[in-house]
């Protein structure tokens, strides 16, 4: 089978030499897609008030994150994202959003980011199960820069489909780190199936955290169809800079079960817990939320096309 004719690989390039670990980081902010120094403008409560718990290992919590670290035009900044394993290609990825990977000019040419790094469920800066260099990756035809578009998603690769090529994981990494497939899994979401107060959750890493996972849960509040045909979806789960990325994860257990029923694959068993339907990526201060692209039956279509041509192209 060839390759689609709508997939269109982007080289992240990297340097030779090691990034200086005393630059300081930046996040990215929901604004125009602009940079910006961190800022308490995700935060829900009347009062500003972080609610977010710091993700341990001395508790029962299975993370399922990652950070990127990369380099754009403003310097270093980070972002949230998550491996992905497709179980008929035998791929992994990451996948985050758009704006993680590229930057848009004024020309609406696409500038790929630079020495983008994966370290997968990183708890501080320097314990992690993998730093993983990431080389390729695909961002949706349909993104126009706007985290609101309902496209704001990508797809990032390494060098191959397992991921073989990752340096070694930190000295210190916990034993009781836990595996995607233990807790929960991806799926394409209808809007309609999402009703209000819906117990929603995200797991990321907040810019101004030093490295470390927060987590926090939160009531859905609505969908909104795009002009360009996609979808976003608005909750009120506190997140902050550098957070745009991360899974937003179904936690109702009755949901989940009825949403397995309506889906059912050999692979989902009772340890799938937890149903991601989109991915963060930006906040709305006038209207109180934040919202994040949901992974409609479009982009789920989309995200199975982007894999398959990558396992062609590693044959």
């Amino acid at each position: 089978m060839g390759l689609n004719e709508s997939t269109e690989f982007v080289d992240i390039s990297h340097d030779d030499e090691e990034r200086d670990p005393s630059r300081p980081k930046m996040g990215f902010c929901t604004k125009k897609g602009e940079m910006t120094s961190w800022s308490t403008e995700g935060l829900l409560s009347g009062n500003k008030e972080d609610r977010r718990s710091l993700v341990s290992f001395q508790g029962t919590y299975t993370l399922i994150a990652g950070q990127i670290e990369g380099e754009c035009h403003e310097g270093t900044f980070v972002g949230t994202g998550q491996i992905f394993f497709n179980q008929d290609y035998g791929v992994k990825s990451v996948l985050t959003c758009a704006h993680n990977v590229v930057g848009l000019t004024v020309t609406k040419s696409w500038v790929p980011f630079r020495n983008l790094f994966f370290y997968n469920q990183r708890l501080g800066p320097h314990t992690f199960t993998a730093k993983i260099p990431l080389v390729k990756a695909v961002v949706h035809p349909k993104y126009d820069g706007s985290p609101a578009c309902g496209y704001d998603i990508a797809v990032c690769f390494a060098k191959d489909k397992n991921f073989n090529t990752t340096q070694n994981a930190s000295n210190d990494t916990p034993e009781n780190y836990g595996t995607y497939e233990e807790v929960g899994y991806r799926s394409r979401a209808n809007a309609e199936e999402l009703t209000p107060e819906l117990a929603l959750e995200i797991c990321g890493y907040p810019g101004d955290k030093n490295g470390y996972p927060y987590v926090h849960q939160g009531p859905f509040v609505g969908a909104m169809q795009t002009k360009l045909g996609g979808c976003i979806i608005t909750y009120k789960v506190d997140t902050t800079p550098g957070q745009s990325g991360s899974k937003v994860t179904v936690v109702d257990e009755e949901w989940v079960a009825a949403e397995k029923k309506r889906e059912p694959a050999p692979w989902k068993t009772e340890k799938h817990r937890k149903c991601t339907v989109a991915i963060h990526t930006g906040n709305d201060p006038v209207g109180g939320v934040n919202f994040g692209t949901l992974i409609t039956e479009e982009i789920h279509l989309w995200l199975r096309n982007v894999v398959e041509d990558y396992s062609e192209m590693q044959k």
